[in-house]
């Protein structure tokens, strides 16, 4: 066997990526082989680079047949049938079903309901027509409402994703002793499609945990929604109970910056209230840098998510990047 067939060989026939670091693993060759290898494949179109930590590998022929597939959905958003689509690409369901896949759970596209089954982009391309809000009748003085997406952005929450995401990842993380973690902030992701009103968490922990007597690895999602003092209602409560349908847990953080005030004090039982009848984690933060200031008001149950919308979830709500560390973590 020649070394590009060994290479060949390694790189998963149904189009997933592999990364750089464990297919060097698997082939036992050096980093200068290896590299020399993978170039002469690149060069044939054998096959192609894909996004990851330290960069990933894919079989051509599923990348192309990935393009065709995606070149036949709607740019508007709209759905399209799979008998459509296969009288359009002249495939196989086989071969159909292996693409869909493939950008199902790369996050690239989205499947709707209909007769046979149907599918949409996930992402609303920039130059998709965009509605227009209505116009002002001329002949009142009277505007029309001002819809969520006019008003101007509150930013009070956003100044400490960055904080918050460090200390989840070091200090929280450690505390559960995760044997995998990485956290994201995920709030800011600008038009792509993650689902609708509330399905977006401000920040996103995904771990790996193996125990001693357990057998297998357990992966879960953790999503956190960051409210401050003075915005804190039972909303926020519901807003982490919509992201919880497709994880895990699901946390508030409730940012107070500071000791409580009395009337500061009122406006937490209400919630604290409603977050442990639903089994939403509450925590109650004093120093966002400094976990040992987080008072944990309720804790955070386990859910089973269903694994389709799990995993639909760290397709179009997680980095590539993530997504290769989470494909690594597994392999491992």
């Amino acid at each position: 066997m020649s070394d590009l067939e060994d290479f060949l060989r390694h790189v998963p026939e149904d189009g997933t990526a592999i990364g750089n670091a464990t297919l060097q693993r698997l082939l036992k060759w050096p980093e200068k082989k290896y590299l020399e290898v993978r170039e002469q494949l690149l060069a044939k179109g054998q096959v192609f680079k894909s996004a990851g930590r330290g960069g990933a590998i894919r079989r051509s022929g599923a990348v192309k047949d990935d393009e065709r597939l995606l070149a036949l959905l709607p740019v508007d958003g709209s759905t399209i049938g799979k008998t459509r689509l296969l009288e359009k690409l002249g495939w196989d369901e086989d071969r159909y079903f292996a693409a869909r896949d493939r950008l199902v759970d790369t996050g690239k596209v989205v499947r709707g309901v209909g007769r046979g089954g149907t599918l949409r982009l996930a992402e609303t391309p920039i130059d998709a027509p965009v509605a227009m809000p209505a116009q002002p009748d001329a002949r009142s003085n009277r505007r029309p409402p001002v819809s969520d997406a006019e008003r101007a952005p509150d930013n009070r929450e956003e100044r400490y994703y960055k904080a918050l995401a460090e200390t989840l990842r070091t200090q929280w993380a450690k505390d559960r002793s995760f044997t995998r973690v990485e956290v994201e902030i995920t709030a800011k992701q600008g038009r792509r499609d993650t689902g609708g009103r509330w399905s977006r968490p401000d920040l996103t922990a995904v771990s790996l945990t193996r125990y001693r007597y357990i057998p297998g690895v357990f992966l879960d999602v953790t999503t956190f929604e960051v409210k401050t003092i003075e915005a804190l209602d039972v909303t926020g409560v519901y807003e982490a109970l919509a992201h919880r349908r497709s994880a895990t847990r699901a946390y508030l953080l409730c940012v107070a910056d500071g000791p409580l005030t009395d009337g500061q004090k009122e406006r937490i039982i209400p919630v604290e209230e409603e977050a442990a009848r639903h089994g939403i984690g509450l925590f109650v933060i004093d120093n966002v840098r400094d976990h040992e200031t987080w008072t944990e008001r309720c804790e955070a149950r386990r859910f089973d998510a269903d694994p389709e919308k799990l995993n639909d979830f760290i397709a179009r709500q997680l980095s590539g990047e993530l997504q290769q560390n989470i494909l690594e973590w597994l392999r491992g």
